[in-house]
């Protein structure tokens, strides 16, 4: 058994008009790291692993955040929308502090894999330049098989399609 976790959380920034006295309320929505955590029969734990993410957006509860989950085989398939330099910087640098994800215009749709040992992989599926929506993580069916089905969209360009995970290929 594997459990998933994403660190998410909601900050306010309260700013003050001083001639008018008006007040505004910021939300910040931040969607980060994805923990998995993969059990024995007996319950004990295995391994722990990290997928380093962070996306932060402000004032639309983060439609472009979070991410899509597929399970083939026993490895694990997490589809997200990423800083399209993170893939290059992980490989130098596991350890990395990742970019962060807060712009349509410069964004990567990527997978993350996570193998039955804990070990991971990181691609690059497409860049903003290549596409004319974002996906929508949170928007998604997984179907039977491991085939997401996902959502994307950027103002009134709305596009569907299906992610095929198959014998290590991606279509």
């Amino acid at each position: 058994a594997s459990m998933v976790a994403e660190q998410y959380y909601v900050t306010q920034r309260f700013q003050t008009d001083i001639a008018s006295g008006r007040q505004e309320i910021q939300y910040f929505y931040h969607f980060n790291d994805i923990l998995v955590v993969d059990f024995n029969p007996d319950g004990e734990i295995n391994w722990v692993t990290k997928v380093p993410k962070t996306q932060v957006s402000m004032n639309d509860k983060g439609p472009y955040s979070s991410y899509a989950l597929s399970h083939l085989s026993d490895t694990l398939c997490f589809v997200f929308n990423d800083n399209p330099d993170n893939v290059l910087l992980l490989e130098k640098n596991p350890d990395a502090k990742v970019n962060s994800f807060s712009t349509v215009r410069r964004s990567s749709v990527t997978l993350a894999k996570i193998y039955p040992d804990g070990t991971q992989s990181r691609t690059a599926l497409l860049r903003s330049k290549d596409q004319e929506t974002l996906i929508k993580p949170k928007v998604n069916i997984s179907e039977d098989g491991g085939d997401i089905f996902i959502y994307s969209q950027v103002r009134k360009n709305v596009r569907f399609g299906r992610i095929h995970f198959g014998l290590g290929d991606i279509k």
